[in-house]
């Protein structure tokens, strides 16, 4: 009886073994190209799903500015608004322009003016005395602000003075006022204010203390 090992060799010669390892092989290498041709494709799948992502979202952002942007009309009325805008500010700066140039033109007129007084005046007397007349009129308007009345005596000076309350129903009467230093003390107005003021001009001093009416308490001194 044969050995099984020869047996075996024999069995295995009797098969034709190299067609089916081929075939084998073959069928290997299908396997490997269908995987490297279904990985490029799931590639390139990939990346067309990304290129459809990327315009997806620039289509929405699109259509959100175009829901979100104002119509034609609305479009068409801030126009008009600016515009009109625009004019108003312009034709505001013109105005302050001509304005500008206006008042500069004036304040030249005035430092022209300035120089020409200066030339004409240079001791500055004329300033002086019309300082002085206007410091004159301004006593003699709180003078009748308080109820004295000054009487002119036709020589340039102050003959009369009349004191009246506020409610002028009460009158006094103070008569021979020369240019020269006289003194009446008079009372009225309102309680707790002192007016002491000495006109050198008008040639009087007058001290007014508050009491409910207008009454002397010192005579006249010749």
């Amino acid at each position: 009886m044969e050995s099984p090992t020869a047996l075996i060799q024999q069995t295995i010669a009797g098969f034709q073994t190299s067609s089916d390892l081929s075939a084998i092989a073959r069928i290997q290498d299908g396997f490997r190209d269908i995987a490297e041709s279904r990985e490029r494709r799931r590639d390139e799948t990939r990346l067309a799903l990304k290129e459809l992502l990327r315009a997806l979202t620039l289509e929405k952002s699109t259509y959100d500015s175009l829901v979100n942007s104002p119509s034609r009309e609305e479009h068409a009325s801030s126009m008009l608004a600016a515009d009109r805008q625009k004019f108003s500010l312009a034709k505001s700066i013109n105005d302050v322009e001509s304005e500008l140039q206006s008042e500069e033109a004036k304040l030249q007129r005035l430092k022209d003016e300035l120089i020409a007084l200066e030339q004409e005046d240079p001791s500055g007397d004329s300033s002086a005395k019309a300082a002085a007349d206007n410091i004159a009129v301004l006593k003699l308007r709180v003078y009748r602000n308080l109820g004295i009345d000054l009487e002119e005596d036709g020589a340039g000076g102050f003959a009369k003075a009349h004191i009246r309350t506020l409610d002028n129903k009460d009158c006094q009467q103070f008569l021979g006022l020369p240019l020269v230093m006289k003194s009446a003390n008079l009372s009225f107005g309102v309680t707790g204010i002192l007016v002491k003021e000495f006109m050198g001009g008008l040639g009087m001093l007058i001290t007014v203390y508050t009491y409910a009416q207008v009454k002397p308490v010192h005579e006249t001194l010749a």
